[in-house]
């Protein structure tokens, strides 16, 4: 966009046939800005969808206790991510990383206790990294 400006989009799409003849269709779109209004400092943030089809042994599984389900549908993640840094001196940038996940459609073992109770999930949907 200019000088002091950046920003990206992308678009996915993605074609899936199914062993049992139906047909997946996903779009998966990126978006980011990058805007440096100072030469020591600088805000990045970007949005995110995108999916991952359920695996083949879950939808199709035929063992007696590990019976597959044809029905699943494709986990589906969001983000957003606010990044903002600054140059302390030459050589060394400070860079704080805000971010929120959403997770739909995850498969996953459910975690147990001793006596076969179930755990609470451990996924960590919202965060800062430095």
């Amino acid at each position: 966009i200019g000088t002091r400006v950046v920003a990206t989009a992308m678009l996915r799409a993605d074609r899936k046939a199914r062993q049992d003849g139906r047909v997946l269709h996903e779009a998966t779109p990126r978006l980011g800005v990058s805007v440096r209004p100072h030469a020591r400092w600088n805000v990045s943030a970007s949005w995110a969808r995108g999916y991952a089809d359920a695996p083949y042994w879950y939808r199709l599984a035929t063992l007696p206790g590990q019976q597959g389900n044809p029905d699943l549908t494709p986990a589906v993640l969001q983000a957003l991510q606010v990044s903002p840094a600054v140059q302390v001196r030459r050589g060394l940038t400070a860079r704080v990383t805000l971010f929120s996940t959403s997770l739909r459609h995850v498969l996953a073992r459910q975690a147990a206790d001793a006596d076969g109770a179930a755990l609470p999930e451990a996924l960590m949907p919202t965060g800062m990294t430095l």
